[in-house]
């Protein structure tokens, strides 16, 4: 969704998530980050001095190794003014504690504001920040919500979860929620709706064993696109073939952030070439091969033309 001076960027940060939100009044929210100089790349195009909020969605690391670096380079001449976060571990992962540290030394010396990523039971819905034309939500978890994930031990269901709405459409940004948190979100809101869906943990499947299934979430929601976040990562296989199989059936366009060109974003292709496709963009690392080989990126240029041929043989044409 793209109006003048005003956007949502989705950044390509390999296995994780990372999105910015320019509101048409200046304002610049950012959720979640993985990779620092990306982000900092990224607001340096467009003049930015001032991050108005900060979002972490949970504290594991495909959301949030970036963030401790991200505020020592950026608050050297910049400002973040409102950072919303959780404590969603009963046990704090080591980036975690380092973060928490960070929030609370520029607290101190700049005197932030620490917002709470929770709602209170009365509400359904909580404005975080706003313009003209754009409102930005913080939809989930509730204080019952994030209790029972936290008793369940379960950072994925504790999730923020954000729902930025516009004259233009509707995004969902929906952090790693799991069915479980689904079902409870779509419960108490379920005339949620919205056009573009920040996909769920990376492209990962839900059935209904635990919570709610993937299709009836995106019957209930009825995105006309999904943006999958992902890299390669043995472990969890992401985006699930499920997942790929349910949006083809569905008709749900698919968009990929900037994927570099080597044998993963290929097998990321193959598995949405059958799916309605939106575009494609992918990250050469350099300019020149000599630079390439500088950076130690292991990306010739036989390797791009290669990707280019595969990606609009199996339909990307933009």
């Amino acid at each position: 969704m793209v109006q003048k001076n005003q956007g949502v960027k989705f950044l390509d940060v390999g296995h994780g998530d990372s999105s910015i939100i320019y509101f048409d009044n200046g304002k610049v929210a950012v959720i979640d980050i993985v990779n620092a100089n990306k982000l900092l790349t990224e607001l340096a195009s467009h003049d930015i001095k001032v991050v108005d909020l900060l979002i972490i969605s949970h504290s594991d690391a495909d959301h949030c190794k970036g963030v401790n670096e991200f505020l020592q380079k950026f608050i050297t001449g910049g400002i973040v003014k409102n950072i919303c976060f959780n404590l969603d571990r009963r046990k704090l992962s080591i980036t975690m504690r380092l973060i928490l540290k960070k929030f609370l030394e520029i607290y101190r010396k700049e005197h932030i504001v620490l917002l709470n990523g929770q709602i209170d039971t009365s509400v359904q819905k909580k404005e975080l920040l706003s313009s003209d034309n754009l409102t930005l939500f913080l939809i989930y978890p509730n204080m019952s919500e994030s209790t029972e994930a936290y008793l369940k031990d379960n950072t994925n269901d504790t999730s923020i979860v954000c729902l930025l709405e516009s004259k233009v459409c509707n995004v969902i940004f929906s952090g790693d929620l799991e069915g479980h948190g689904w079902k409870n979100l779509l419960g108490r809101m379920p005339e949620l709706k919205c056009e573009v869906l920040k996909m769920s943990h990376h492209g990962a499947y839900y059935d209904e064993k635990n919570g709610i299934g993937l299709g009836q979430i995106l019957d209930i929601v009825q995105p006309t696109d999904v943006i999958i976040s992902s890299g390669e990562n043995k472990k969890y296989n992401h985006p699930n073939p499920l997942t790929i199989k349910l949006l083809k059936e569905k008709n749900i366009n698919i968009s990929l952030p900037s994927l570099r060109i080597d044998s993963f974003a290929l097998d990321i292709m193959s598995k949405v070439q059958d799916v309605k496709k939106s575009s494609i963009t992918f990250a050469p690392e350099a300019g020149t091969q000599r630079m390439r080989n500088v950076i130690n990126k292991g990306l010739t240029e036989e390797d791009i033309l290669n990707g280019s041929k595969q990606a609009f043989i199996g339909g990307w044409n933009k």
